[in-house]
């Protein structure tokens, strides 16, 4: 997990990665843990323990991570919220690598080395500001099929990474409601949680 964040960001490691000294290791395969840290409950918890740095963001050292609640629960909702982590980290391989795809096509068709960072959130852009940049990336002028073409590259994978991250998020809610549950918040102390919280990355 990063040292400095704007709400807590762990993940799994599957790969065996290192990290630098921002980032920190918790040597744990559980996944429940995964769920917890990760939740809108410890996100809300978090900002009144781990030290605010600037522009939004917080301190995440082990010393106020260690003082994170993990609460005890029964095998069947442990089962569910593994599964569902499980399931989200499928889903954010799968925007990975549609990114990817995406982005590497752009590379290897205009012979670029990096690309202009607005392509990295291609997901969000309109059709027509996608055409524009694409233009702006060759000097020569480029055929109408050619860029009709790219307009259609374009919406599938839009399209495709759009609905990925919007199943993520529908499973990404499904663990903060049960989490809710666990540690008993009422619904007047979740909408008070889900105001002062930035939203989850996927």
């Amino acid at each position: 997990y990063a040292q400095f964040s704007k709400r807590p960001e762990f993940t799994y490691d599957e790969d065996g990665f290192y990290v630098s000294q921002n980032a920190f290791i918790i040597p744990s395969d559980d996944m429940y843990i995964v769920a917890i840290l990760n939740s809108n409950v410890i996100a809300f918890y978090s900002h009144s323990i781990c030290p605010f740095i600037k522009g939004e963001f917080y301190q995440y050292s082990p010393q106020f991570v260690n003082q994170f609640p993990i609460p005890n629960v029964i095998d069947s909702i442990r089962s569910k919220l593994v599964n569902l982590v499980n399931e989200i980290m499928k889903l954010e391989k799968n925007l990975l690598n549609i990114q990817n795809t995406f982005l590497n096509r752009l590379l290897d068709e205009f012979d670029l080395i990096k690309l202009p960072i607005q392509f990295y959130g291609f997901y969000k852009m309109e059709d027509k500001y996608f055409i524009k940049q694409i233009k702006k990336l060759t000097k020569s002028k480029i055929e109408l099929t050619r860029l009709d073409e790219w307009e259609i590259y374009f919406k599938n994978h839009k399209q495709n990474y759009c609905n990925i991250l919007f199943e993520g998020k529908k499973k990404d809610e499904e663990v903060n409601q049960l989490i809710y549950k666990l540690f008993k918040i009422t619904d007047k102390e979740k909408e008070v949680i889900e105001n002062n919280i930035p939203k989850s990355y996927i």
